[in-house]
């Protein structure tokens, strides 16, 4: 019988999965895709000025230690490759429509966060360590209606109940799947602890048979 896993175990479908538990159309893969690779951005642009950035909408609390070393680290790595850094500001180029793109030849160079812009800027581990600490800091708050805000989509019919744990799980799921799934996906060649990690987390998400992400 013909394995439909990945190298690494990964199941298909994962966000199409994760995102039905959103309550909200525009909660597409490709908006979310393109709303990272800004804050992925944006986070850097404030790396290179060596000033703060807002998180969903809210000023940086330096007294928030979780946020302050999450952000340490980020600047960290930036310091440590400030050149590879710098290249990368200047690659994540304000994305164009898929519909605009098949109308203009473009050549082979990608001009939106499509597949293979992605794809070829998240072979450098660099990036994607970056990426991560993006995604820890966007999901280091406990206040869902501050994602809900930022993604302009929610969680669930908050107006009528209030936020619980099926909410946390959601967020969680979705961090989830762009901090490792979603470069799997793109047949990046992982790094053996990045392998490691998803074959940890399929283990937690899949070890007792339940499709917990489904």
């Amino acid at each position: 019988m013909e394995n439909n896993r990945s190298r690494t175990g990964r199941k298909p479908n994962l966000l199409t999965n994760i995102l039905r538990k959103f309550n909200n159309p525009r909660c597409k893969k490709d908006n979310i895709t393109v709303f990272f690779m800004r804050k992925l951005k944006y986070f850097l642009k404030k790396a290179a000025n060596s000033t703060y950035p807002k998180i969903n909408g809210k000023a940086f609390n330096i007294l928030d230690c979780t946020k302050d070393n999450l952000w340490r680290s980020l600047t960290s790595i930036y310091k440590n490759n400030d050149q590879l850094i710098s290249e990368a500001i200047k690659t994540l180029l304000e994305p164009k429509s898929e519909t605009k793109i098949e109308k203009t030849n473009f050549g082979s160079k990608p001009k939106s966060f499509n597949k293979n812009f992605c794809k070829s800027f998240f072979n450098k581990k660099e990036h994607r360590d970056v990426f991560r600490l993006v995604l820890d800091l966007i999901f280091s708050t406990e206040n869902y209606d501050e994602l809900c805000y930022s993604f302009k989509f929610r969680c669930c019919d908050s107006e009528i109940k209030k936020h619980n744990d099926e909410c946390r799980e959601n967020w969680s799921r979705l961090k989830t799947y762009y901090g490792y799934y979603f470069f799997d996906e793109l047949n990046i060649a992982l790094d053996a602890f990045e392998v490691d990690k998803i074959n940890d987390l399929n283990q937690f998400y899949y070890g007792d048979e339940t499709d917990v992400l489904s």
